[in-house]
Parts: structure tokens; C-alpha cells; sequence
């Protein structure tokens, strides 16, 4: 029987590593599936999804164990099982201002609805023509039964105006 396996790993960032990950799974007996992979501030940080059998789980402790001997990355897993789809997926991104506070107001609203965030990626950008730095979300996310995307960006525009940002739905 096949497992889904989640594996975060976390280092010092140089050439080879997803190679290296790509060794990892094979070693496990195992299937990449998903991953997302990003440089930040020298570090690499990864997760990947994988699905292996289940009478391999018992060595990915002493695998995770060799990869951090061989690249330095430290890691943990977690098994589960293969999540149903979600039918109510709704993405929006936003523009604005960087200011401290933004991802902690939208998350909140998101919460209040009980909307599940499925993806979520930001960075800061210089603004073309006064270089003060904006800040870009892309939010990906699951909505509650009831909620519809219509109502989600009703809510949010109120949040956009106090915090000057462009919302697109």
C-alpha cells in the first residue's frame, strides 16, 4: 500500500540540492509528486510530496539523517493520507504599500470567514516611479460551503481601501 509522505528540509543553499532531494525519494522507494522549492536569503527551503510504500516508512528517519550528512539540509516528514479535492478554490493577489501588519490583517479576515488557505505567495518589489517598497501576495485558497468568491471580495475590498492595496479578483 502506497503512502503520501510530506517532506520539509531546510540549509544552506548550493547546486545540486533537488538533485540530491530527487536521490532522497528514490532511496525511500518513492514517488516525487508535488514539491515547491525556493531560495531564501542563502537557504534553501523545500517541501515535497511523495508517495512510497508503506514498509518503507520505518527508514526515512535514518535517510533524513544521511541527506543532512550529505548536504547539510535538516529535515522531518509526515505521512497522511491522499487529500480529497477541494471544490471551492478561489485565488486573488494584491498590490500595496509594504507596511508591517498586511499578511496578519488579510489572514485574520480569512479566518473570520473560515476560509483555508491553500497557497500563499509574497515578495517586496521597488515601486517604478517612487521606489518605495510594495509588497505582492498571491493568495490561493478553499472556501467554506455558503461562501461564495463574490462574497470574499466584497469583504476584502473594505480591507483594501484602509490598507491601499489593489485586490484582484
Amino acid at each position: 500500500m502506497q503512502k503520501s509522505v510530506v517532506l520539509t528540509v531546510l540549509g544552506p543553499d548550493r547546486p545540486g540540492l533537488v538533485q540530491e532531494l530527487a536521490d532522497w525519494v528514490v532511496q525511500a522507494g518513492g514517488n516525487w509528486q508535488e514539491s515547491h522549492m525556493r531560495h531564501l536569503q542563502g537557504r534553501f527551503a523545500g517541501i515535497v510530496e511523495c508517495s512510497l510504500p508503506e514498509t518503507e516508512l520505518s527508514k526515512l528517519d535514518a535517510l533524513l539523517v544521511d541527506l543532512k550528512e550529505r548536504t547539510g539540509l535538516e529535515g522531518c516528514w509526515q505521512s497522511g493520507e491522499q487529500e480529497e479535492s477541494h471544490r471551492n478554490e478561489y485565488s486573488f493577489s494584491i498590490l500595496g504599500q509594504d507596511r508591517p501588519g498586511l499578511v496578519h490583517a488579510l489572514t485574520e479576515l480569512l479566518l473570520k470567514n473560515e476560509v483555508n488557505i491553500l497557497q500563499l505567495e509574497s515578495s517586496r518589489q521597488s515601486a517604478p516611479m517612487s521606489g518605495e517598497q510594495l509588497f505582492q501576495a498571491h493568495f490561493h485558497v478553499n472556501l467554506p460551503e455558503g461562501l461564495e468568491p463574490d462574497d470574499l471580495a466584497e469583504q476584502l475590498s473594505p480591507l483594501g481601501e484602509e490598507l491601499m492595496l489593489d485586490l484582484d479578483a
